[in-house]
């Protein structure tokens, strides 16, 4: 059985990590990079790390992806054990609470950025795989809309979308 302090231990640690170390080939690839805002995004990255802040203020929600192997005996439900690890990197880190309890009515914040996101799959085999990604609050609203005549063409169709993405 795999204990439950176990998993949150390396899992906050590893949330902390991604959000305040950039990884070196991201960090090597920025270096080199001469873009606009250059200059200001090397030297966030520099801070961040001299000062152990979060690399960018919006550190969002966590979404999880577990791999949970047929044999495997977990202590408690996996969300109940990534959720413990985002309370307690979220709580001792300077990152920014983004969840609220109910967001249609209340928006009341959970003030401890959970629920988190948790998308399992059951798999064969006795190992368990865990892999997160810190989304920043506005990484969901990709939307548009459009409002088409129901004669409108193939093509006009095609050139409508072609044109909002570009």
């Amino acid at each position: 059985m795999i204990k439950a302090s176990s998993i949150a231990g390396n899992v906050e640690s590893a949330l902390v990590k991604a959000n305040k170390v950039m990884d070196g080939k991201i960090k090597s690839a920025l270096e080199l990079y001469n873009g606009p805002f250059s200059s200001v995004l090397n030297e966030n990255s520099v801070l961040a790390e001299e000062l152990g802040l979060p690399l960018c203020q919006d550190t969002g929600f966590i979404e999880f992806f577990v791999f949970i192997g047929q044999r495997v005996s977990l202590e408690e439900p996996i969300s109940d054990t990534l959720d413990m690890a985002v309370r307690r990197a979220y709580s001792t880190n300077p990152f920014r609470y983004s969840i609220v309890k109910d967001p249609l009515i209340h928006r009341e914040n959970t003030g401890d950025n959970t629920p988190s996101v948790v998308h399992t799959f059951m798999v064969s085999g006795k190992e368990l795989e865990i892999r997160f990604l810190v989304k920043g609050g506005g990484s969901e609203n990709l939307s548009r809309l459009f409002m088409l005549n129901p004669t409108t063409s193939q093509e006009e169709f095609i050139e409508t979308i072609a044109n909002s993405v570009s």
